[in-house]
Order: C-alpha cells, then sequence, then structure tokens
C-alpha cells in the first residue's frame, strides 16, 4: 500500500464501503473518480481500519 500523507475525514464513505463488504457480501466495488479526489486513501483507511493492515 502506498503511504499516506494526511486522511480527510470520510467517515459516511468508509461506512458505506464497510457495510456493502461486510454485511452485504458485496465482492466488488470500484471507486471511480478524477485524479487526486482521494480514492486510493479512502481505500487504503478502509483497509487499515477494518483489517488490520499496517
Amino acid at each position: 500500500m502506498p503511504e499516506l500523507g494526511n486522511f480527510f475525514d470520510r467517515t459516511p464513505q468508509l461506512k458505506t464501503l464497510t457495510t456493502w463488504i461486510l454485511q452485504q457480501n458485496c465482492r466488488l466495488i470500484t471507486l471511480t473518480g478524477i485524479s487526486g479526489i482521494g480514492k486510493t486513501s479512502l481505500a487504503v483507511q478502509l483497509v487499515r481500519t477494518q483489517f488490520g493492515a499496517p
């Protein structure tokens, strides 16, 4: 995973992704958008908080 700088509060988005993955057993999620809006940061934060990655 890439090293990240500041992570801005994305609690609603993290909650939605967590629900889709853990409760609804969604197997494929696509994060799309223009460059620089935090797609990678959101994915890394999700992995760190929910799955215990370093």
